[in-house]
This record gives C-alpha cells, structure tokens and sequence, in this order.
C-alpha cells in the first residue's frame, strides 16, 4: 500500500491524487472512466515497459536508461498518447528501417510540425550525425519541444512558426480531429481568438535562410496543411528538388493524396508506404545536379 502511495504521488500533485481517487470512486459506482483514469494507465503501463515516470510542474518526466531518453509530457493532454505512438508503438520504425536499409547519408532532417520534440529525439537516435530542424508554430507545444530536445542534447534549430507554401500570417484552428495539441491546425482564415496568429514561411524560405542545400529526410506532419504545400498551382516546392527522402502523414479527411502522389512523382520520387507516412525517395539518393549548387 505505501508503494502505491509512493508512486502516485511521484507522478501526480496532492490535488491531482485526489482528482485521481475521486474518478476510480466514480468508476467503481458508475462504470464510467475519466481522462486521469485512463492517464494513469498509460503511465503504470509505461513503467511497466521500463520507464520512470516523475512529476515536474504541469509535466510527466519519464525516463528510460536503457533507450537513453528523457521525455517531457503534459499532464491530462495527447501527448502520452504521441509518446505511446513512437516509442511503445514504434510508428517512425519503418521509415527508419527503410532509409537505412538504402545506407543514405542521413545529415539534415526537416521534422516540420514537430510538436513537442519526441520525432525529433527518436529520429536524433537513429541518425545522430544529422542536425533537425524542428517546426513548430503552437507556442505551448514549442515550450516542449523546447525541454525535450535540451534533456536529450539534440542538435536541433528550432523554428516557432507555421509552414505554408508563401509567406503568410495564420490562425490556429482548434476543430481538427480531436481538438487536443497534436490536432492543432492552421489555416488563412481568421476564426476564434484573432491574437491566436503566426506568422509562416515556405519550406523554401526555411532551406534559403539557413544555407540548406540539401534535404537529407524531410518529414510533414501538419494536421491537413500539407494540401496547402501541394497546392494546386504547385507554388512553393522548389524544395522539392533538393530533397531526398520526404514522409507525410496525409490526412484523409481532404482527399489529396492522389494529388500529393502525383506531385511527387513529376518531381522524381518513387512513390511507397511506410507505416502512417506515404514515402518518396529518390532513386540512389541522388539529387539533381542544379539542385546542390542553387
């Protein structure tokens, strides 16, 4: 019993242990699980896997000597469930499996929508000679992103802004999916809270301004935005020309995925699915000769 008291209350505040035992009274009487229920489940599981959870103001800090990481999570939002994904599901292992299956230098990764930095961490592992460049324009998100590539020494840059295809200013869109901070959405469009803006640039804008001439991975994962990228009018994707291996999460909800197929093999990509991501590669890694000398 004082075991169990231990360990809640390493990972949940005083109030938060109360809440915690008011919800299992609830459960037991009405059948009926609430969010810190099924958080605290997530957790005994995680330490079960190994981990070590521990409490540090709004976050769970887990840690896992023998993965070498140290993970900053917001308590009671989606962010165990992105850890859950990546490190107990391992949803990047295939994409991982495939570009070192092709023995591609792999020395910057654009991680564009990188919520709060558990891609970044996982991808920093499996390619450590790599720099990242994170994005990510929700400011609470970036204040995580920001902790987790610090506690895992990731050699990163860190943008807090939106990516579009042209320089634009955008609002934050709430009502994609599930709401919470992994379904943070942009759009042109004001909508809600008009002081909710950023201000975003191209991925073009992103290479030009840091002298990227070459693309090694390039990930998106933008909640819907990447219909935006691959626009129509396919403005904006000369970054296409100095990229290597991109992986997208397309959202179905839009219906571009033919559109975003069709882009990428104009632009030379063979054309696969790894795991979430649609994957295009370029054949032997090579990239057009104009390309590295812009």
């Amino acid at each position: 019993m004082m075991t169990t008291f231990r360990n809640t209350f390493a990972k949940w505040s005083p109030a938060e242990a109360l809440q915690l035992v008011g919800a299992t009274v609830r459960k037991r009487l009405t059948g009926r699980s609430a969010d810190i229920l099924e958080e605290n489940e997530r957790l005994n599981a995680l330490k079960a896997d190994g981990y070590r959870v521990a409490s540090e103001g709004d976050c769970f800090v887990l840690t896992s000597e023998a993965r070498g990481i140290k993970l900053f999570c917001r308590k009671l939002s989606s962010d165990l469930l992105v850890l859950w994904q990546l490190y107990v599901r391992h949803e990047l292992a295939p994409l991982i499996d495939l570009v070192r299956a092709r023995e591609l230098p792999i020395r910057t990764i654009f991680d564009i929508g990188s919520n709060i930095g558990l891609a970044a961490v996982r991808l920093s592992h499996a390619f450590p000679e790599a720099r990242i460049f994170a994005v990510e324009p929700a400011p609470d998100n970036f204040r995580i992103l920001q902790k987790n590539v610090a506690a895992n020494a990731v050699a990163a840059v860190l943008l807090p802004t939106g990516v579009w295809h042209k320089a634009a200013r955008l609002y934050f869109d709430r009502s994609f999916r599930d709401g919470q901070d992994w379904s943070i959405a942009l759009t042109e469009t004001p909508s809600g809270n008009l002081a909710e803006h950023v201000d975003a640039v191209s991925i073009n804008d992103i290479a030009a301004q840091h002298g990227v001439t070459a693309i090694d991975l390039l990930k998106i994962d933008i909640e819907g935005g990447e219909r935006y990228i691959f626009n129509e009018a396919r403005e904006g994707l000369a970054f296409l020309a100095i990229t290597r291996v991109i992986a997208i999460e397309v959202h179905d909800e839009y219906r571009i995925e033919d559109r975003i197929k069709a882009i990428l093999q104009e632009a030379g990509f063979r054309i696969s699915q790894s795991g979430e991501y649609l994957v295009g590669m370029r054949e032997g890694a090579s990239l057009p000769l104009h390309a590295l000398h812009p």
